[in-house]
């Protein structure tokens, strides 16, 4: 032995790997509860732990215990084998050698022995647990339950303390932590559904139906709207036998009233309360006043989370909206929702030319001017974007620079879409067809240019 007498660290190697063992422990607990809380108890819910589990699913230091202490052991360890393990292994090795630079080579059986320290407990203590703990799924977390729970009561306390600190030092900062983490949460939701999708668990409509109900709170009231142009409404000062054969031809249930001006929007006439007025006075002497339903007047910047929650719970069918200057702007209905997750609904009463997009041949579709880009986008799988544009009918006039008239029939090519122009009328493209060629260039396919050749022609190429 040297003057620097080292014991032989047999009780540190023993230690050591006790707790490396605990280390591996605490890796298959937390892959286990990650589990547990992403399927958010599908398969837990009939069974005696359920509370306890949920108990570990609900409350994030449980998880942070098991971080915090997978952060102490390998403090524990690096201590353990820097200072007894490693010197003890050179004494023995390099105490009889007669080695020049040994101070080099000393520092190089550190670096590789922390190497193969960490690639161990990557290997064996971390990757191999965690799997083997994804294969006995969420029944691995009903035996650990009262080892997690000790923990958390044991380093709870010092947890809350760091995330004091963690939230005092975020308060000076502009980021929402709260509101990332909602983000994020949302963000792995997606991420599961996709990888569930790819493997069979959802189908294409499922899949579809879980992401539009993450895009409600990003879609206003105005995106989904039947546009003031487009709605149908009467007068209430016209007779009521001037527009009931056009009213029932329409097949809609409400229609707004308004009186003197379209903006004066007085109520919502439900043509149900019409037919059961005339089957007990007559049509010559129905009241239509009297059957108004109060309209229910939203902003069209309302998003559709909000408008949705409203709806149901005052028993709405139809919203009117308004715009910035009170103006009335255009409806959503109840079925307007609906569709927005569902997609479109289609009964025997719509008109087969009321239909936004219906597919002519393998790759060419027809359109109505007043589909919306997202509507296309999300349909057709395009990639269509304009700031200032959000229907169909109003890009290509933006790209055209001019509004066709009824025997202009230009054709704009956007990428690999071809749309050419079938009806124009009233100031706006009603109809179009659309085309889609094979995609050959990413740059080009994506974008489009709006320098303008001859405004009358009949054909532009944005590329």
């Amino acid at each position: 032995m040297s003057d620097l007498d080292i014991p032989a660290p047999w009780l540190q190697v023993v230690l050591l790997f006790v707790i490396l063992i605990i280390y591996a422990f605490c890796s298959a607990i937390e892959v286990s509860v990650m589990y547990i809380k992403k399927i958010s108890g599908n398969n837990i819910h009939n069974n005696e732990t359920n509370p306890k589990i949920n108990k570990i699913i609900a409350n994030a230091y449980y998880l942070k215990a098991l971080q915090f202490l997978k952060v102490l052991i390998i403090i524990f360890a690096s201590f353990d084998i820097s200072l007894y393990i490693m010197p003890y292994f050179f004494q023995g090795l390099y105490s009889n050698l007669e080695i020049s630079n040994l101070t080099a080579i000393l520092k190089f059986s550190q670096f590789l022995i922390s190497f193969l320290f960490t690639f161990l407990l990557i290997t064996f203590c971390d990757s191999i647990p965690k799997k083997l703990a994804m294969i006995a799924k969420e029944k691995s977390n009903y035996l650990k339950y009262r080892f997690i729970n000790s923990l958390a009561w044991l380093l709870i306390p010092t947890i809350r303390l760091i995330n004091g600190i963690t939230d005092f030092v975020m308060s000076f900062s502009k980021v929402d932590a709260k509101a990332l983490e909602e983000k994020v949460s949302e963000e792995e939701i997606k991420a599961l559904v996709e990888t569930a999708s790819e493997k069979g668990v959802f189908n294409d409509l499922e899949k579809n139906v879980i992401n539009s109900i993450f895009l409600f709170n990003e879609i206003t009231a105005k995106d989904i709207m039947v546009s003031r142009k487009d709605t149908y409404k009467i007068d209430i000062d016209d007779p009521l036998k001037s527009y009931l054969d056009e009213a029932i031809a329409t097949n809609y249930s409400r229609i707004p009233v308004y009186k003197d001006e379209i903006d004066n929007i007085i109520g919502i006439l439900n043509m149900k309360s019409v037919l059961a007025a005339a089957k007990r006075v007559g049509f010559e002497n129905i009241d239509i006043k009297s059957l108004l339903q109060a309209p229910y007047f939203v902003p069209e910047m309302k998003s559709l989370d909000e408008l949705f929650s409203e709806m149901q719970s005052k028993r709405n069918h139809m919203a009117i909206l308004v715009d910035e200057y009170g103006g009335f702007s255009g409806i959503v209905t109840i079925e307007d929702l609906i569709e927005e997750i569902m997609g479109d609904i289609i009964d025997e009463t719509d008109d087969d030319e009321e239909i936004e997009i219906k597919q002519l041949t393998e790759n060419s579709y027809r359109v109505l001017g007043k589909t919306e880009l997202r509507t296309l986008n999300k349909e057709l799988d395009t990639d269509l974007e304009s700031e200032n544009c959000d229907t169909i009918s109003a890009l290509l006039i933006e790209s055209l620079g001019y509004i066709p008239t009824k025997t202009q029939k230009p054709t704009v090519n956007i990428g690999n879409l071809s749309f050419h122009v079938d009806v124009a009328e009233d100031n706006r493209i009603k109809k179009l067809t659309l085309t889609i060629f094979p995609k050959q260039d990413e740059e080009q396919t994506n974008s489009y240019s709006l320098d303008m050749t001859n405004e009358n022609t009949n054909s532009q190429n944005f590329k």
